[in-house]
């Protein structure tokens, strides 16, 4: 998505695509580092519930996603 059209958004609408950008960075970081086990001692675990939360149903639908790919390489969160 050009920046000129993200800019031109409304505060909530950018806050959306950033989150889903991100979303989808983290799935590809997940997936191809091993790093599963690693993400709950980091931190990131917290912030992922967080999105599970979220108003829009894509940005939900990220983060199960992510949470679907980091649960296959844990064994106890």
């Amino acid at each position: 998505m050009d920046t000129y059209i993200v800019l031109t958004l409304q505060p909530r609408e950018r806050k959306s695509i950033v989150a889903a950008a991100m979303l989808d960075e983290l799935q590809e970081h997940v997936e191809f580092i091993d790093m599963e086990n690693d993400f709950h001692t980091i931190g990131g675990l917290v912030p992922l519930f967080e999105h599970l939360k979220n108003s829009s149903a894509g940005i939900r639908a990220k983060a199960a996603k992510v949470m679907t790919v980091l649960r296959k390489g844990m064994y106890e969160i």
